[in-house]
């Protein structure tokens, strides 16, 4: 819609019109479909993607990233996330994905550390960590690999309530970081409610700090003068 107003010139606004409301909603149709074929033929797969020490560039953990096979194209997360929670099948997906990934650990004998995304509201799911816990015994995964990176694709009504499940889950050897941190309002209202082990500042400041931005560079500074004096990681 804002490529059409651009289109027909300047200084012109453009509203959205019938066809435009038919092609979003073919879609956000052809991805429920998408979502619901993969989760039904088992193709949500497990990328890892390697996080290693800056000092010694030596790999010590693995990011559990989602993605969903088609016989075309491998779909990024970024692609279909949103719509699988508003379809109410993420919690699904996310279980799919821990047994792959975990089966795939168990298989190569890896002892890392497993990063998996997850957003605040599953951890208040009456389900979620029962059956999370289920498969790591099914495939001899310890809490003490798992650190769950908190996204903040939710806003979080109850934060105490999920600040009591993080301490319960943390004294049984779980771990948590905020993942993109700086990239929206409530990075810091996490860190100073939530009892958190890693940041992983967000993306954007890094790229553009390596191009020489002056005000990244200050803010990803402070955010690891932050961290250090938090005795976060």
């Amino acid at each position: 819609m804002v490529h059409q107003a651009k289109t027909t010139g300047k200084d012109r606004m453009s509203f959205p019109s019938d066809s435009d409301d038919v092609a979003v909603l073919r879609s956000i149709g052809e991805k429920n479909i998408i979502i619901m074929e993969a989760f039904s033929q088992k193709r949500i797969h497990p990328y890892f993607q390697p996080i290693a020490n800056v000092k010694d560039m030596r790999y010590e953990a693995h990011e559990v990233l989602t993605r969903i096979i088609t016989n075309d194209r491998v779909i990024p997360a970024a692609e279909f996330i949103e719509t699988a929670e508003g379809m109410g099948m993420i919690g699904k997906i996310d279980y799919q994905l821990f047994e792959r990934a975990f089966a795939i650990a168990r298989d190569q004998q890896y002892q890392g550390k497993l990063f998996l995304n997850l957003s605040p509201k599953a951890l208040i799911m009456s389900d979620f960590m029962p059956t999370v816990r289920k498969i790591m015994r099914d495939y001899s995964i310890e809490s003490s690999q798992i650190v769950f990176e908190i996204t903040e694709r939710d806003t979080v009504k109850n934060m105490g309530l999920v600040e009591r499940f993080i301490q319960d889950l943390k004294q049984d050897g779980f771990r948590f970081a905020i993942d993109d941190f700086g990239a929206g309002y409530s990075s810091f209202q996490y860190i100073k409610t939530f009892s958190i082990d890693y940041l992983k500042v967000d993306g954007e400041f890094i790229r553009n700090m390596l191009q020489k931005g002056k005000m990244e560079k200050a803010i990803v500074s402070s955010i690891a003068a932050l961290a250090a004096t938090l005795g976060i990681k």
